[in-house]
């Protein structure tokens, strides 16, 4: 081989390379692109963890502590090799230990302060929650913060309760944060990337879809949190009216979520514009229609839902019955043996 087709041949393999590179970056944006799109739909289908009111208003103190002396037992087995050589020595080791279990039972009896607080502070909204107080449900939103997925695309959300069994549930948003990208990316039958314009309407549909997959999102976590029957969910929109030049805010969407219908619901399978319209949304959406997709609409209001109470729990009686019951347990437990009794040491018989 000459050194002119060894040249030629090096820049063959770079041209080729370079090739390779582009189309491995061209996938890696694309991954990315089509990533993002489904978490714009995805976000009801996250697995969610539903809060135990009843286990919290009925659960028990924790126990208080009690005082050790492991220290003080440790430092006289080791004082029995200083006893009759370094008297003082033992007696300084008995002291300093005598104090680490002070300081030790000191520490405890703070820590088991402020969990004795935390428990009962939950064991009072547990109660208060199962009675349906709004008030127990404002305090127990404010402490689990729900909804921390969609305000970190930036919604917001409000809550008010007509009733024991029925939340309001108002997210708001505006054009910018929550659209889709307005970058189409896909790749070409070589494997290169293409970049274009997203089609209009197909961007009013993605949006339309991260709007049904919300609500179905708050839905689920508030079923999660609190003991309602029903989530009234609405949706406002915050866009610039071009007529005007200032920000205007329109309710686009409006859904009583039933916990019947939600509980029945395979979220992983569930199409979210379906599932939505199914349950009677009213929306005025059309993908197509020039100018704004959405035009305004009349929420629904809490008189417009039937709902059913939740049941009373006597959350006090069965407090009262798990208090006993630990009582019980308590003096069926086998109590520690007692020591023998020392024997006093008698003189021997003379020989």
């Amino acid at each position: 081989m000459t050194y002119r087709s060894y040249l030629a041949a090096e820049r063959r393999r770079q041209r080729a390379e370079a090739k390779l590179a582009a189309k491995q970056v061209a996938q890696s944006e694309v991954r990315a692109f089509e990533q993002k799109i489904d978490a714009l739909q995805s976000i009801h289908r996250e697995t969610l963890a539903s809060i135990d009111w009843e286990a919290k208003a009925c659960s028990l103190p924790p126990l208080p502590p009690v005082a050790s002396s492991y220290n003080a037992f440790g430092a006289r087995l080791r004082s029995l090799d200083h006893l009759t050589e370094f008297p003082q020595t033992a007696a300084d080791l008995l002291k300093e230990a005598l104090q680490q279990d002070q300081e030790a039972f000191a520490a405890a009896k703070t820590s088991h302060a402020a969990t004795l607080a935390t428990h009962e502070k939950w064991r009072s909204l547990g109660i208060r929650v199962l009675r349906g107080e709004p008030q127990a449900y404002l305090d127990a939103i404010k402490e689990l913060q729900p909804l921390t997925s969609l305000l970190e695309k930036g919604w917001a959300a409000q809550f008010s309760f007509p009733s024991s069994a029925l939340v309001e549930c108002s997210l708001e948003t505006d054009d910018e944060s929550a659209s889709p990208p307005r970058e189409l990316k896909i790749l070409t039958t070589a494997g290169n990337l293409s970049v274009r314009a997203m089609p209009q309407g197909r961007s009013n549909e993605l949006f339309y879809e991260h709007i049904c997959s919300c609500v179905l999102r708050s839905g689920r976590e508030i079923m999660a949190l609190l003991p309602v029957e029903t989530a009234l969910v609405t949706v406002t929109l915050e866009s610039m009216d071009p007529a005007l030049g200032k920000p205007t805010h329109k309710k686009v969407l409006s859904v009583a979520l039933p916990r019947s219908v939600l509980s029945q619901m395979d979220f992983d399978q569930v199409e979210p514009v379906a599932a939505v319209d199914r349950l009677g949304a009213r929306c005025d959406f059309r993908a197509t229609r020039k100018g704004e997709p959405f035009l305004p609409i009349r929420p629904l209001t809490p008189a417009e839902i039937i709902h059913v109470a939740p049941k009373c729990l006597p959350i006090e009686e069965r407090f009262t019955d798990a208090q006993r019951l630990r009582k019980s347990l308590q003096e069926l437990a086998p109590s520690p043996p007692e020591p023998p009794p020392q024997q006093e040491a008698t003189e021997a018989p003379p020989q």
